[in-house]
This record gives C-alpha cells, sequence and structure tokens, in this order.
C-alpha cells in the first residue's frame, strides 16, 4: 500500500474518532510545542498536505502539496516563505493532484511535480512557464527525493522504467537526455545527488536496491542487497523512506522492522550491510517508537537527524539526533495539534533543518513546515 493511500485512510479513521470527543489541553503534555513556532497553511475546514520543501539560493523555501484534498477545490498548492518564515505566497496549479516534489531552478524558478505533470513555476507570483510532459514510463509513485536539478546542463534527473529502474535526463525545454538503467525492477524510489553522479535506492520484496550513475549517464555499479529480516514468505516490499549518503560515502537506509518498529541500516558501496541499529526505545524525549513515515538527512559532519510519524504519541513528530556510528545524541518529540505526519525534511543553507508534512486541528488538516536547529530547538 502507498504512503500516500496509507496516509489518507489513517485520516479518515484519525478524523470519525477525534472530532466527536472532547479536546484535551495539549500544552500539559510532554513535548508541547506552541504553535507560533510551527508555519500552518490552510482554509479553515479544509483538508491541506504538505508534502515537499526546496530551498531557493536567495533564502527562501518553497513547499509543495494539495489544497482541500478531500473537497471539489482540490488542487496543487505551492507556499513560499522568507528564510525567517514568513508568507510571501500561497499559488495553485489547477490539477487536481497533489505535488509530490519541488527543486529549485535557476532564474528563480521551481520545477513542481504532480502526478500528472511537472511544471515549471515562478515562486516570486505563483506564474507557470512551462511543463514537461513526461510519458507512462516515469515512476509516479515517488514522493519526495525523485527529482534533481543539474544546473550544468539545465536538466531533470528523474527516476524511470524501462529495463527495470532507470535514471533518466529530461531537459528543460522537454527533450530526451540519457537514459541509465539497472536491469532490475524495483518501487519506492529516492535519488541523490552524489561525488560525480547520482545513487538511486528502490525497494524491492526482501531486498533493495542501490545503483551508481555518473554524471554522462553510465551506470558504475549495481547493487541488491538483501534485509535479513524482510518478510519475504507475503513477498513483501521493504518499505524503506529515502536514503541519505554518509561522510565515508556509504548509505543510511531507514526503514521498518516489521510492527513499524524503525530500524537503520548503514551500506557501503559493495552492498555490504555494516550495521543495524534498532530505535525503538531511543531514550531522551522519546520512550517509544513507531514509524509511520522514517526520514534521515545529515546536518554535520558525521551528525545525522531521524525524522519520523510516531505513532505511539498520537502521531507526533519524533526527532533523533545521531552521530556517524548510529549513537543516539538527542531524542525528541514534537506536537501542537492532535494528529502530524512527516512527509519530508531537509537540510537548509544555515544548518538546520526544515520539515514538511500535514497536522490536524480541530476541522481542518494544514500544511506545516517545521524549523530546528542542530540541538532540536524551534527556530521560528
Amino acid at each position: 500500500m502507498s504512503r500516500l493511500l496509507h496516509f489518507s485512510i489513517l485520516m479518515g479513521i484519525f478524523s470519525a474518532l477525534i472530532w466527536g470527543c472532547l479536546k484535551r489541553d495539549l500544552s500539559d503534555y510532554p513535548g508541547y510545542l506552541d504553535p507560533e513556532h510551527v508555519r500552518l497553511f490552510a482554509y479553515p475546514g479544509e483538508w491541506w498536505e504538505g508534502h515537499d520543501v526546496a530551498e531557493m539560493p536567495d533564502g527562501r523555501y518553497v513547499a509543495t502539496g494539495v489544497r482541500d484534498f478531500a473537497g471539489d477545490s482540490m488542487r496543487t498548492a505551492i507556499v513560499v516563505v522568507s528564510s525567517s518564515g514568513d508568507s510571501l505566497g500561497v499559488f495553485y496549479i489547477n490539477d487536481r493532484a497533489r505535488g509530490v516534489n519541488v527543486v529549485s531552478l535557476s532564474g528563480d524558478r521551481v520545477a513542481v511535480e504532480n502526478t500528472k505533470k511537472t511544471y515549471i513555476v515562478s515562486p516570486t507570483d505563483g506564474s507557470i512557464e512551462g511543463s514537461l510532459e513526461f510519458s507512462n514510463f516515469r515512476v509516479l509513485d515517488s514522493e519526495n527525493d525523485a527529482l534533481i536539478y543539474d544546473s550544468s546542463s539545465n536538466s531533470l534527473i528523474t527516476p524511470w522504467r524501462d529495463d527495470g529502474l532507470c535514471l533518466h535526463q529530461v531537459f528543460l525545454d522537454g527533450s530526451d537526455g540519457w537514459l541509465a538503467c539497472s536491469g532490475v525492477e524495483a518501487w519506492l524510489v529516492s535519488v541523490k545527488r552524489a561525488r560525480d553522479g547520482y545513487v538511486v535506492q528502490g525497494a524491492k520484496p526482501g531486498r533493495v536496491l542501490l545503483f551508481k550513475v555518473n554524471t554522462e549517464g553510465e551506470v558504475k555499479w549495481v547493487r541488491v542487497v538483501d534485509i535479513p529480516f524482510a518478510d519475504t514468505t507475503d513477498a513483501q516490499v521493504v518499505e524503506v523512506d529515502g536514503f541519505e549518503i554518509t561522510d565515508d560515502g556509504s548509505f543510511l537506509l531507514p526503514m521498518d522492522q516489521g510492527s513499524l518498529t524503525p530500524v537503520l541500516l548503514k551500506i557501503d558501496t559493495l552492498g555490504n550491510i555494516l550495521w543495524i541499529k534498532n530505535y525503538e526505545h531511543p531514550g531522551g524525549g522519546i520512550d517509544w517508537l513507531r514509524v509511520y513515515t522514517f526520514k534521515v538527512v545529515r546536518i554535520a559532519p558525521e551528525r545525522y537527524f531521524l525524522v519520523a510519524t510516531n505513532a505511539q504519541c498520537g502521531h507526533c513528530v519524533s526527532v533523533i539526533k545521531i552521530d556517524g556510528d548510529g549513537n543516539v545524541l538527542m531524542a525528541k518529540n514534537y506536537f501542537w495539534a492532535y494528529f502530524h505526519w512527516v512527509w519530508n525534511v531537509i537540510r537548509t543553507s544555515d544548518g538546520n533543518i526544515l520539515i514538511v508534512g500535514t497536522s490536524a486541528e480541530d476541522s481542518t488538516n494544514s500544511l506545516f513546515l517545521l524549523k530546528l536547529d542542530p540541538n532540536g530547538n524551534p527556530v521560528w
């Protein structure tokens, strides 16, 4: 089941339960965050979602998601805020589709991908410069971290399906560049920029796929890694929420070990699993962690943040800081509403992290942006 469908089902069940209950005073609970530290975007009574966020060269942040998912006015939403978190505008693409990826382009533009097209948009006034019609071979089930802009060639690098899972270069004028294929079928894809190229991660029943492509479109290596705790009897696709490249060139892959138990794997370029860490009870401010989404982002040399949707605290936001060996340095929960869902997290140029997602309060679901410093303190 895709994370989008999983989230929608959970939200429907949650809404049916919570709106008939008496409200609690959330400020009495450990981990409560004053909503003034969170940027929320929605109209009362509507269902908004935040899916991805990118930073512009001038420090602005552009998030994409959806407005009024459950209503007739459903449109792809684009939210722009300043480096200090002030709202600079909310714009829309008139497709009944979620915005699932956003990347910064040259010339004060962003590429916003939804499940129909990829649009070139001005974050200043919301005007649409053009759109790209990807073919049916485009991997449309990928959310976040599935689109990269290459400024040297003015092209987008994106997952593709051809001979198994591939990586494809598409120029902004719509013409095709190179196509690099792994020969291995996989799903739940994410892409990271690496030294002299790109690394692609995909998921398979009981396994994960990693392969590297250089900037000329040549496949350098392909690795299929067996996950020792994966349930292959029911051909379950391993749930990987993206990955991160470490300082030594290895890869950190966050996933769940059944029953939503969070684990982090470190895998080298040869496909060897270097270690597996379990974060079910990380300590600090998190007694118990059960993850629906589980992301990893590098924040400094040998320092990483794990960011999760934690089912054990009313679907709050959980953040764990670890070192390069996976040791816990800090663990905190955050909540300001009755329901939270993390979609993605990025490191910002000022050394902080920015989390994008969805939170629910009363009958309104909001797109949220939460910025934290390297110690987990709210920035704005």
